[in-house]
């Protein structure tokens, strides 16, 4: 049976005939009214406890799936590195003239980093 626009059309006023004949039932007769509410509340009630049991299962599922990704991605938590000494051998008239060299050297590199880029 092939699913044509004329079929959804077909099937969409049979519906609504269907729900009309059921809602004048309803209105008409008292017993049916309460009989049929009561039965859809048993059926609300038992669809409501399947899908809190495929919360649950998705629920657990998705905090597993975040528990492999961040015992894949974050390394082992470590201990502390341990404490760094330094010591400063050289006297600060020496160090600033290191500290002048090294600033021209890395002046110096920096134009002949500028001047051999291609295409200026």
């Amino acid at each position: 049976m092939p699913n044509t626009p004329e079929m959804w059309l077909q099937q969409g006023f049979r519906v609504a005939l269907g729900f009309a004949g059921t809602l004048v039932e309803l209105v008409q007769d008292e017993q049916k009214r309460q009989t049929q509410l009561h039965q859809w509340q048993q059926d609300m009630e038992q669809l409501i406890q399947e899908l809190v049991v495929r919360g649950e299962k998705t629920e657990a599922e998705a905090r597993e799936f975040v528990e492999r990704l961040f015992n894949r991605t974050s390394p082992p938590p470590a201990s502390p590195p341990p404490p760094v000494e330094v010591e400063v051998t050289s006297a600060p008239a020496e160090a600033a003239a290191e500290l002048q060299e090294l600033t021209q050297e890395l002046s110096s590199l920096r134009e002949t980093l500028e001047q051999s880029r291609p295409g200026e």
